[in-house]
């Protein structure tokens, strides 16, 4: 599934009359904190407001293994400092592991968490674990977020 992308708007200080701008009525000090405000805001608008999820065909074909509906690895690690986190999930193969799924997102919440994987199961649909709409048993980390997201996404699901 290919999402729209959306080209970023210019910026010019100024075209900005919510920020009112006006370099010969302000001070300089002024002037810097209304641009800085300017930039901010519109960063703001621009910067992804949710997860982003990672389905490769492999991972796809993962999703029709036995094993994906038997058992799920998911694992998360924070690794910049704005904290976002990647998940990956994974099940059992020949190979060991095969990864099932991937996502980032911008923090480590259960609501954080909950999109990523809600996402994932929208791009997956029926497909995924194999037609069953969960595995049976998730292995994961202590991480309370994301045991408290999956107990929600998924409540037929053992979660160890």
């Amino acid at each position: 599934m290919e999402l729209p992308l959306q080209p970023l708007k210019s910026f010019t200080a100024s075209n900005s009359s919510e920020h009112n701008i006006q370099p010969e009525t302000n001070s300089n000090k002024d002037q810097r904190e209304k641009l800085i405000k300017a930039f901010r805001d519109t960063l703001e608008k621009f910067e992804p407001s949710g997860p982003v999820v990672v389905i490769t065909p492999i991972m796809k074909r993962a999703h029709s293994l036995e094993t994906s509906k038997e058992i799920t690895f998911v694992d998360s690690s924070s690794c910049d400092a704005e904290n976002h986190a990647n998940t990956f999930m994974l099940t059992l193969c020949a190979a060991e592991a095969v990864p099932v799924g991937i996502f980032i997102t911008k923090g480590q919440t259960e609501q954080c968490y909950k999109q990523g994987f809600n996402l994932l199961m929208d791009i997956m649909k029926e497909s995924a674990f194999n037609g069953k709409e969960a595995p049976a048993t998730f292995i994961t980390d202590d991480s309370e977020a994301e045991i408290n997201a999956m107990k929600k996404i998924w409540p037929s699901s053992s979660i160890l």
